[in-house]
């Protein structure tokens, strides 16, 4: 018969022997539970995961998630103990290795195309991105971007497409705007030295229909150098000719040369500046700036309107040149279309006074002419029918070199 005492020593140790298996167990299940769960987070990665381990250069594969078998098309019981590199057959192993290393170091992912038959649907690309986890393991993260190159390569397809439409285009408006301008340059000289010649031989009915034919023709002119001067911009041809001149004769001119439509519209247009200024600038292009920015508001301002062309001096530097119009406006649903090609703004239902007909070149070129004289153009107006004011800053000195569009 034992003792009492042997026996509360038994019960003892049986209490601990207990507890101590208990603890195995709650221990073991919890380590069951976070591999679980690591299963489990794994499985539910959308992204193809390698587990691996590095060991002399060599990425050997230890564990996986289904998107990886699926991925290779083979089971973890396969690929465990396989080196990464070995398991994309059309690819250059040493070459995929030698980009894991560097991935693994850096830590920049890298983009493996993975070509089986060229040209067809089993074409793959992946970006293949590297964390690392305890001592010598990696994880080996492939997200398959196919989708995405696929849709690159179609988008760098559309775009060679509109290269090429874009081309044709330029060179069918290059063709076609001088073929125009010789016999346009033979029109408007007949027409004219008629109307010197024998303006007052003829009757006045005669007279009318050749200004008419005249006004035509000199728009249709300018219609087909703004077209030349968009080809020569395309082309990167369009250069300035700066030189110091007085260019408050040239604002007289281009109002001079519209006092036609001015009275026709019974508008009035007014300079506001000194009589004399002088710096450097390409007087031709400026000139053509300003019949640009004087014909867009003539045509914006309904008749009985108001025309201001003013110049003043901004410190030593710079001239600030405005034309502002007591017309239409413009709202800012409208100013991004302004300065660009074929930015027509559709004004069909305002005021049937003003002159809604343009191709939208001219403000794109007189941003390119201002461009090239290091200079800048932006547009003021309080919105509709409040007026609009185009403003363009030059710097009084051009650089030696001419501008050229580039």
């Amino acid at each position: 018969m034992q003792s009492p005492t042997k026996k509360s020593n038994e019960k003892v140790r049986g209490k601990k022997d207990g507890t101590v298996e208990n603890l195995y167990w709650e221990t073991l299940e919890k380590v069951w539970k976070s591999q679980q769960a690591s299963i489990d987070l794994m499985k539910s990665i959308p992204s193809a995961i390698f587990i691996c381990r590095l060991a002399n250069r060599t990425f050997t594969i230890l564990d996986c998630n289904p998107v990886a078998e699926r991925l290779v098309g083979k089971a973890i019981s396969i690929l465990q103990g396989t080196e990464l590199g070995a398991i994309w057959t059309q690819a250059n192993e040493k070459e995929i290795i030698a980009q894991l290393l560097y991935v693994e170091k850096s830590g920049i992912p890298f983009e493996l195309q993975e070509v089986r038959d060229a040209g067809t649907e089993k074409e793959r690309a992946f970006n293949i991105k590297i964390f690392r986890m305890a001592e010598d393991l990696l994880g080996v993260l492939f997200d398959d971007i196919t989708s995405l190159k696929r849709a690159e390569k179609l988008l760098q397809e559309e775009i060679l497409k509109l290269q090429e439409l874009d081309e044709m285009k330029n060179n069918f408006i290059a063709t076609t705007s001088h073929e125009l301008r010789t016999p346009l340059v033979s029109v408007c000289g007949a027409v004219e030295f008629m109307l010197d010649r024998y303006r007052l031989d003829l009757p006045d009915d005669v007279v009318n229909l050749a200004e008419m034919i005249n006004r035509g023709t000199t728009r249709l002119k300018h219609l087909v150098n703004a077209l030349l001067d968009l080809s020569r911009i395309q082309d990167g041809r369009l250069s300035l000719e700066a030189k110091s001149e007085d260019i408050i004769p040239i604002i007289k001119r281009v109002i001079e040369d519209q006092a036609y439509r001015v009275e026709s519209r019974d508008q009035k247009v007014s300079f506001d500046g000194p009589d004399t200024f002088e710096f450097m600038f390409d007087a031709l292009r400026i000139e053509q700036v300003l019949t640009n920015l004087l014909t867009n508001a003539m045509k914006n301002t309904p008749p009985g309107g108001k025309i201001t062309i003013s110049l003043v001096q901004e410190g030593d530097t710079s001239v600030i040149i405005s034309v502002s119009d007591t017309g239409i406006g413009i709202t800012e649903e409208e100013r991004p279309k302004l300065f660009t090609k074929f930015g027509k703004i559709n004004r069909e239902n305002l005021n049937a006074s003003v002159d809604i007909q343009g191709t939208g070149i001219g403000l794109y070129l007189t941003k390119t002419i201002i461009d090239l004289h290091r200079g800048e153009i932006w547009v003021e107006s309080e919105g509709r029918d409040m007026g609009t004011t185009f403003k363009f800053k030059l710097p009084m000195v051009q650089p030696e070199a001419s501008g050229q569009c580039a």
